[in-house]
């Protein structure tokens, strides 16, 4: 199974200390369709890209896993080590991606060397398809926004209030319609009250 640098950088994602599900949530969570990470706040799916295993070079000591049950967890520490060994250019997009081996490991191949990044994790990764909204579900409204628009937006009231362990920032999401502006309503660490809309885009 080949995992993208978008897959490994999940981990940047992924809880930086255990909690009750031990390890796990420390993890990137492989599965046959799909990456995923959770901190049980917040989770983020990402699907397998088009590249195939037949594509990638011969590489000794890797043997594709092909999970089909319980997903392959991956440390976090193990999936960004491995994306930051990807080769920073190279004119076989393939290359750009790391092997997934049976054994858990993690290589990566650019034509002179190959490494290898151990870090499987053999505990239980959540039940996160419980809380995915089914396709059928109904939806309420449906609109596309400017994601690096959105990011400065948050960014800016991250910045301004300020974050702890007991106070982070809290942003009140206002929809009106799908094609009229959002709402965003936060406040400064002093109480300012701030007030942020942005326009949807066309689907």
């Amino acid at each position: 199974m080949l995992i993208t640098k978008a897959e490994l950088e999940l981990a940047k994602l992924a809880a930086k200390d255990e909690s009750r599900y031990g390890k796990a949530l420390q993890c990137v969570a492989v599965d046959k369709e799909q990456s995923v990470v959770t901190t049980g706040h917040y989770l983020i799916a990402v699907k397998h890209g088009t590249f195939s295993e037949q594509d990638y070079p011969v590489t000794e000591g890797l043997e594709h896993a092909a999970p089909n049950g319980k997903p392959i967890l991956i440390h976090r520490d193990t999936a960004l080590n491995a994306a930051k060994a990807l080769p920073k250019k190279n004119t076989i997009p393939v290359l750009g991606c790391a092997a997934l081996g049976k054994d858990g490991k993690l290589f990566v191949n650019d034509l002179e060397r190959v490494q290898s990044f151990a870090g499987q994790v053999t505990e239980t990764f959540p039940n996160w398809q419980a809380v995915m909204p089914k396709p059928d579900e109904k939806v309420a409204v449906k609109f596309a926004v400017n994601a690096d628009y959105l990011s400065a937006l948050c960014d800016y009231i991250s910045k301004q209030h300020g974050s702890d362990n007991y106070h982070a920032p809290v942003v009140t999401i206002t929809v009106y319609a799908a094609d009229k502006a959002i709402k965003l309503e936060a406040t400064t660490k002093d109480g300012q009250e701030i007030v942020q809309l942005l326009m949807p885009i066309r689907m």
